[in-house]
């Protein structure tokens, strides 16, 4: 059987995933859900169709992680390393300015200003 471009399988990943353009040409790439090639080959001409009627294409929002929710790994994860005392105090700093912004706003102007 030919493969059809636009559905593939991700490393690791036991089920197909799907990838077409929205009407703005924007890519989109979603789980089928599936592990059977037909499957998700359907899928792929729903979502193609729906693109096509100009439905728009639910995208789901991505889960926003704040640093005051990571902090306490990382710092549980250096505690063992030699400059543990100082990452400690500069993490604890950062959490005290940067806590409470999503990760994905943080930005290297923002900390060389801190």
């Amino acid at each position: 059987m030919a493969r059809v471009k636009g559905v593939y399988r991700r490393k690791g990943s036991e089920k197909y995933w799907l990838r077409y353009a929205d009407a703005q040409g924007q890519i989109i790439r979603e789980s089928s859900g599936t592990s059977d090639y037909k499957e998700a080959l359907k899928k792929l001409a729903i979502g193609r169709a729906n693109v096509a009627e100009g439905k728009k294409v639910e995208r789901r929002k991505a889960h926003k992680v704040f640093l005051k929710d990571v902090m306490p790994d990382y710092l549980r994860f250096v505690q063992n390393q030699r400059a543990y005392q100082n990452k400690d105090y500069i993490g604890r700093e950062l959490l005290r300015r940067f806590g409470n912004i999503p990760l994905h706003r943080i930005n290297v102007a923002m900390l060389e200003s801190y």
